[in-house]
């Protein structure tokens, strides 16, 4: 990472267990709003279908994709979730050529005050990429999670993003691809979803920039219909 962008990266703290965030301006610190915050806040995902079975296994696949891009994999550690989900991820690579560049890096958009972690900024194809890591279920609001992740870290390093896609770890050993970055819906509702956050949990009042920054939420939720939150 250039000097710069990790001395903006040294002010973001993280503290795992309450997965909470922290920006550090000037000599005090502020909480910042996790992407999934606010997803879960709008009421745009159905969290009654995480169960903590599903939770463990995501862990579990991310960090084995994660040892394995840095060459630290054991795969005698290898189980039936995470033996088919590194097979999977190297299926990927393979097809696609994806160059990693930034593994499991966390950032922030100061200006919107929301923070989060993207799994993979990387090159697809020539392309600047952000890739996130899934299982097999797909979800209505991953194109505006990674639209959000676009948003904050072309904020953060001034760096363009050409692609964006959720790669599904298959329980089987294959992977599935979803690219996002021509989702206009999706792009228009990420620009001023940390907007209505905020004026829905009392930061700010509501205004005219309010007002139409909710009809091109309702354009998205009525684009899904009732479909938010559950699965394809």
């Amino acid at each position: 990472m250039p000097d710069s962008l990790t001395e903006q990266l040294l002010r973001l703290r993280f503290e795992d267990g309450p997965h909470k965030y922290y920006l550090s301006q000037g000599p005090s610190e502020v909480e910042l709003t996790s992407v999934t915050q606010m997803l879960s806040g709008l009421g745009l995902v159905d969290t009654s279908m995480f169960r903590e079975e599903h939770l463990h296994n995501g862990t579990a696949r991310h960090f084995a994709t994660e040892l394995d891009d840095l060459g630290k994999l054991d795969e005698s550690s290898l189980d039936e979730i995470t033996g088919p989900a590194v097979s999977a991820w190297r299926q990927f690579i393979a097809d696609s050529k994806f160059v990693n560049k930034h593994i499991e890096v966390r950032g922030f958009s100061e200006s919107k005050q929301y923070a989060f972690t993207i799994d993979r900024v990387g090159v697809w194809g020539g392309k600047t990429a952000i890739v996130d890591i899934k299982g097999s279920s797909k979800l209505r609001t991953y194109p505006l999670q990674l639209w959000l992740y676009k948003l904050g870290w072309e904020e953060l390093t001034g760096q363009e993003i050409e692609r964006l896609a959720s790669v599904h770890l298959q329980p089987d050993g294959r992977s599935k691809t979803y690219i996002y970055e021509k989702d206009e819906l999706a792009a228009a509702f990420a620009e001023v979803l940390p907007m209505i956050f905020q004026w829905k949990t009392g930061r700010r009042l509501f205004d005219d920039e309010v007002a139409e920054a909710i009809q091109s939420m309702s354009k998205w939720c009525l684009h899904n219909g009732n479909r938010i939150g559950r699965k394809r």
